[in-house]
């Protein structure tokens, strides 16, 4: 079970070696690997870092919401 703390350190490590389209890979093979409380956290985690609010909790459980964010993540760091 990942935690808060783990994936946020985790986020960071993944940001330390890759950045642009690679990390939104990267951590896109990450949240693979979870499940869906832990995906729920990793979007926490990369809202803080982007700077967003955090989403609402209906949009946190449907099915490719996490997609949906990397990809935002992707167009804004690509302007």
């Amino acid at each position: 079970m990942w935690g808060r703390e783990a994936i946020g350190v985790r986020v960071d490590a993944l940001a330390e070696r890759h950045e642009g389209t690679a990390l939104i890979e990267a951590v896109a093979r990450f949240s693979e690997q979870l499940d869906d409380d832990e995906r729920a956290l990793l979007g926490e985690v990369l809202l803080e870092r982007a700077g967003a609010e955090r989403p609402r909790l209906e949009g946190v459980r449907r099915e490719g919401w996490l997609q949906r964010r990397l990809r935002r993540l992707e167009r804004r760091r690509a302007e």
